[in-house]
């Protein structure tokens, strides 16, 4: 099934949800990642969302740092498993959108 979320909603999912691993790879975003050269899978325990004026934002956090996606229009997730959600996150800044796709493990 498929969520359309805004970033306060997908605040609220991941609270009721925790997830425990949340996967960044490359070969899941091609539209970002273009560039053969460049090829990695990066693994995070946490996540914050956050609707804090001029820190609105999702943060993906390890122990070896962390990212973040900000300018946040909408946010899709797709639980067509029980175990992962396949997330989409929009983001819109200065007239240009990008899409990053996540994994992310309960």
């Amino acid at each position: 099934m498929k969520k359309i979320l805004t970033l306060a909603e997908f605040k609220h999912y991941c609270e009721e949800r925790q997830p425990e691993k949340i996967i960044y790879n490359t070969e899941n975003n091609v539209n970002i990642h273009s560039d053969n050269s460049l090829w990695f899978s990066v693994h995070f325990n946490s996540l914050l969302v956050s609707t804090a004026p001029l820190m609105e934002g999702v943060y993906l956090i390890s122990d070896n740092g962390q990212l973040h996606f900000n300018c946040v229009q909408r946010i899709e997730v797709e639980n067509s498993c029980t175990a992962w959600d396949y997330v989409k996150i929009y983001c819109h800044s200065n007239g240009h959108g990008k899409t990053y796709h996540l994994l992310m493990d309960y």
